[in-house]
């Protein structure tokens, strides 16, 4: 699922929970923080996670790391948290 460049928010998360198929997320530039990091962790299907270009700190993304071991996950400007 790609919403990269929308104005998705931390509250808008929430109702992709309700999709817990999803293996890939798409969430580049968007103005998340780390008030959505519980609800990104329930999706445990992800594979890939793309979170740059949001305020998800480096914190938020290891506790997402923690909880989605077999994720790619990038936030900030590029970083890269590879699966475990």
């Amino acid at each position: 699922l790609v919403l990269n460049n929308t104005k998705l928010t931390d509250a808008g998360v929430k109702h992709l929970t309700k999709l817990p198929k999803l293996t890939t997320l798409r969430l580049a530039n968007t103005p998340l923080t780390d008030d959505c990091v519980n609800d990104l962790a329930l999706l445990s299907k992800l594979h890939s996670l793309d979170l740059k270009g949001t305020k998800v700190t480096e914190e938020g993304a290891k506790k997402l790391a923690a909880a989605l071991p077999r994720t790619w996950i990038r936030y900030g400007d590029g970083t890269v948290l590879k699966p475990t």
